[in-house]
C-alpha cells in the first residue's frame, strides 16, 4: 500500500512539474509575442494618446535695437503674450473595442472629444488671438474635426 502511495506521489509530482514547465513556456512566448505585436497594434489602430490644453496668445511686434561695439542694429521681433483659460468644458466619450492580433487581444478605444474654452482679455484693446492646439498624434486620422 505504501508503494502505491509513493508511486502516486511521484506521478503527481512529475505531472505538476510538467504543468509548471508548460505554463512557464506559454507565459514566456506570450510576453515575447506581446513585445513584438504592440508596435504592430500601434501602427494599425493607434498608440496611447494624451490631449493637452490649448495655448492661446497674441503677438506684439516689437522693434529692438541691439548695439555692438561698432554699430547698432534694429530687429523686429514678435513677442508672444499668453492668456490663461478661465474655464474649460470638456466632454469625452470612450468606447472600448477589443481587437485581436495574433493570439493576443488588445484593448483599443474610439474616442469622441469635444471641448469649449473661455478666456478673458486682460487688456482694453481688441486682439487678434492665436489658438495653438497640439493634437495627440501627428500622423493620426481625426474624423469630424472642427474648430
Amino acid at each position: 500500500m505504501v508503494k502505491r502511495i509513493i508511486a502516486i506521489g511521484i506521478i503527481y509530482f512529475c505531472i505538476a512539474v510538467g504543468w509548471i514547465i508548460l505554463s512557464a513556456t506559454t507565459y514566456i512566448r506570450t510576453e515575447e509575442q506581446d513585445d513584438k505585436l504592440k508596435s504592430a497594434v500601434g501602427q494599425l489602430w493607434g498608440t496611447a494618446q494624451t490631449q493637452r490644453a490649448p495655448q492661446i496668445y497674441w503677438l506684439d511686434r516689437i522693434t529692438r535695437i541691439e548695439t555692438n561695439a561698432d554699430e547698432s542694429v534694429s530687429r523686429t521681433v514678435d513677442e508672444k503674450h499668453f492668456l490663461n483659460l478661465k474655464t474649460s468644458r470638456i466632454e469625452v466619450d470612450l468606447s472600448l473595442e477589443h481587437r485581436r492580433k495574433g493570439l493576443l487581444w488588445y484593448s483599443t478605444y474610439q474616442v469622441q472629444f469635444a471641448a469649449s474654452y473661455t478666456l478673458i482679455n486682460p487688456t482694453d484693446e481688441n486682439r487678434h488671438l492665436y489658438f495653438d492646439l497640439k493634437l495627440p498624434a501627428p500622423r493620426a486620422v481625426y474624423d469630424d474635426f472642427t474648430l
